[in-house]
């Protein structure tokens, strides 16, 4: 065993952290070899008060970020993992799946220093975020926008154990990379779209079919076969989806169900939107309060001419999103002019494979939530799960789509 690979294992057994960290591992020597040439700034408390200055970040947080970093320094151990995490993350990162996916938690017995050990590596991004969106000429208020999520996050922590931290929570580093902005409400996402559908508008009518793609599993009602747990042994089916002798052929996609019944189009009168693989933007909810549906269509309309700005080469041919909102079920229970309602009404709804309920729960009753029914209800949203649930039914998240041309046409799609 080398010398690097030796010091690495005294870290984890020093911190109390399982030695098979294969994931930790990677390019430790390389990160070593420059703290020991730099130090770590970013656990200075003035980069720290600093950044959270910066960040907009409520007092609260910033002083248990502030309170904690003399611990964090104290312990030589964590001091170098931490730095190898900036390493990993900003300095060294091979490609853009580079992330904290894989990486531990860390111990209790470290305490505040090691429940807020992430919070440490994210903030020591925030100089090259900054730095990156200057250069692109992205105003710095969509900057601190993007970076709230970090309190966001933290509060979660709070709610949750009742005391700061903050989890190791990969979604962070999307926010960090500059890959997701937050616009208003909503944040957004340049990606691509992994389903395999197929999205067609009809020249002279503006109406779109989405088709799901071919040789794909569903259930009698329409949804992906598995969904919940549930296999439908006796009436699933395959789509179907073609095109030969100028037609399109293929089972349409209907408020969130994909339809045995096979429709086609004649080619030369619809025009091909989105299949897989293509640009799109994710669009991202933030727990941050009530889904209003003007602040959502701002969101929207600011998001157009932002990236169409900023990133042009994405050319993003539709808003991608999947979350428990987009359950048409909700509709049955919920008033017609309820935020969520609203919301959900704008999208294409689309089933979603390996669809389940266990976000729905969460974040309507909590993450350690497991029986809803026994659980005190407290708002409407609450009493329409349990009783959606008590009648013998499950809820799903859900995928959907809303075009561009939404906006800058009016017409609705």
């Amino acid at each position: 065993m080398s010398a690097t690979a030796r010091e690495f294992d005294d870290v984890l057994a020093a911190l109390g952290l399982a030695a098979d960290a294969d994931d930790w591992r990677e390019g430790w020597a390389d990160s070593q070899e420059a703290y020991d040439a730099e130090g770590a700034e970013f656990l200075t408390a003035a980069f720290v008060e600093d950044t959270c200055r910066f960040m907009g970040m409520s007092a609260e947080p910033a002083a248990a970020l502030r309170d904690a970093l003399p611990a964090l320094n104290r312990n030589e151990a964590l001091r170098r993992l931490a730095w190898h995490g900036h390493c990993r993350l900003f300095r060294q990162p091979t490609d853009e799946h580079v992330g904290p996916r894989d990486w531990p938690d860390l111990p209790e017995h470290l305490g505040d220093a090691g429940r807020l050990f992430y919070g440490y590596v994210y903030l020591s991004g925030v100089p090259r975020l900054r730095q990156s969106h200057r250069s692109l000429g992205i105003d710095e208020a969509v900057t601190v926008d993007t970076l709230s999520d970090i309190e966001v996050w933290m509060r979660d922590y709070h709610d949750r154990h009742g005391r700061w931290g903050l989890g190791r929570k990969e979604w962070l580093w999307l926010d960090l990379s500059g890959k997701v902005f937050k616009l208003g409400r909503l944040q957004f996402e340049m990606r691509f779209l992994q389903e395999d559908l197929h999205a067609f508008r009809h020249e002279a009518s503006g109406r779109v079919v989405v088709f799901a793609g071919d040789g794909q599993r569903f259930r009698e009602d329409g949804q992906f076969d598995g969904v919940n747990g549930v296999f439908d042994e006796a009436g699933a089916w395959m789509s179907r989806f073609a095109v030969a002798d100028g037609f399109v052929e293929g089972n349409p996609i209907v408020d969130g169900a994909t339809q045995r019944q096979a429709q086609q189009l004649q080619r030369d009168c619809w025009h091909e939107l989105l299949g897989q693989g293509d640009p799109v933007l994710g669009v991202h909810i933030p727990a941050t309060g009530p889904l209003v549906h003007g602040q959502c269509l701002e969101s929207y309309g600011r998001a157009l001419a932002f990236f169409r700005r900023h990133f042009p080469e994405h050319r993003f041919r539709a808003f991608h999103c999947c979350s428990w909102l987009l359950d048409c079920q909700l509709a049955d229970y919920l008033p017609a002019d309820s935020n969520i309602v609203v919301f959900l009404r704008e999208w294409h709804l689309l089933p979603a494979p390996r669809a389940s309920d266990s976000q729905t729960i969460e974040r309507v009753f909590g993450p350690d939530v497991t029986d809803p029914s026994r659980e005190p209800l407290l708002t409407s949203l609450q009493r329409a799960i349990v009783a959606h649930m008590t009648a013998g039914k499950r809820w799903r998240t859900a995928g959907g789509l809303i075009f561009p041309e939404r906006f800058e046409q009016g017409v609705r799609s």
